[in-house]
């Protein structure tokens, strides 16, 4: 099912698209409304990384992917965890700042830098990228930006804009969790000099008008209600076959047998594929819980999701 998602959105979007269907942000059409593609916040993680290692294999160049949504959605959270995995690089549109304006960050935007340095990239020439400090209220510098990396992410609450979209090979939108989150980000960006009243008043409205028309469209938007995510890493080893060379006596060394099953979901159908049902793992009082077959495969690693529990009972 996954593999059909990812495959409809190379069909519905990226560079290509927009060469042949031009569209602009106060276009009530939407390229959602033929993709299915509404997930929660680690089976977007998931289609995203797969998505963006199957066209680096079926394209040349870089591959450009924009995160947009309103602050506090979880974007910027979702770009570093796909930077830590496939190793690419993030663009934080918050450098093409001005200034630190009064909320009306739209307007403080150098939207024609930003432009320029992708159009490098695409074009195979490392580019000149600001940085802006926040505390200072201004850039203060300027980093280079490689096409070494494959991979550019542009993240940012108007990474999906008008000006972008057509540079865009993949489009992605994080909503959910937008209320007190957004207050509080705006708050912390700005300072103590303005009122949550004044917030509300002013914010709202700018999310509505000029940020919400854009993250229609997104080929993957994530639904972020409770900003749910990976917290740690564990990592395993695993082999084929059994080790015969001993370990040094430092090693931790540790041998479970262990029962798997299937339970087929109640929204599934039955001639869903067994992929498709939720994996149950038992070993003696630990239990592991995984749906679907959601790895990311990166050479001889492999990154899936899972629920760890343990069951006691006393007699």
């Amino acid at each position: 099912m996954d593999d059909e998602v990812v495959q409809r959105v190379f069909q519905e979007g990226g560079r290509d698209f927009f060469q042949q269907q031009p569209s602009t942000s106060s276009s009530s059409s939407s390229i959602l409304q033929s993709l299915p593609l509404h997930v929660a916040f680690d089976h977007g993680y998931y289609l995203l990384v797969k998505s963006i290692q199957e066209l680096r294999e079926k394209k040349d160049g870089i591959v450009t992917v924009g995160i947009g949504g309103p602050s506090g959605s979880g974007k910027s959270s979702l770009a570093e965890k796909v930077a830590s995995v496939i190793g690419c690089t993030v663009i934080a549109m918050e450098d093409y700042r001005d200034s630190l304006d009064d909320g009306n960050e739209l307007e403080t935007l150098d939207f024609d830098a930003l432009v320029q340095n992708l159009e490098d990239l695409i074009n195979g020439k490392d580019t000149l990228a600001p940085v802006f400090d926040f505390q200072q209220k201004k850039r203060v510098d300027s980093k280079m930006v490689k096409t070494s990396s494959g991979v550019v992410i542009v993240d940012g609450t108007y990474a999906l804009h008008a000006r972008l979209r057509s540079l865009l090979d993949i489009r992605v939108a994080v909503v959910g969790g937008v209320h007190f989150s957004l207050l509080s980000k705006v708050r912390y960006d700005i300072g103590d000099s303005c009122s949550l009243d004044y917030l509300i008043d002013s914010i709202f409205p700018l999310f509505r008008k000029h940020i919400e028309p854009d993250l229609h469209h997104a080929q993957i938007r994530i639904n972020n209600s409770f900003v749910s995510s990976f917290r740690e890493a564990i990592y395993k080893l695993k082999c084929k076959t059994e080790i015969v060379t001993s370990f040094p006596q430092e090693s931790d060394v540790q041998k479970d047998n262990f029962i798997e099953m299937y339970l087929r979901p109640p929204s599934a159908s039955e001639e869903a594929r067994i992929n498709d049902w939720i994996k149950v793992r038992q070993a003696g009082i630990r239990y592991y819980l995984s749906l679907g077959d959601q790895r990311i495969v990166d050479k001889h690693f492999i990154i899936r999701p899972k629920a760890e529990f343990e069951v006691s009972y006393y007699m």
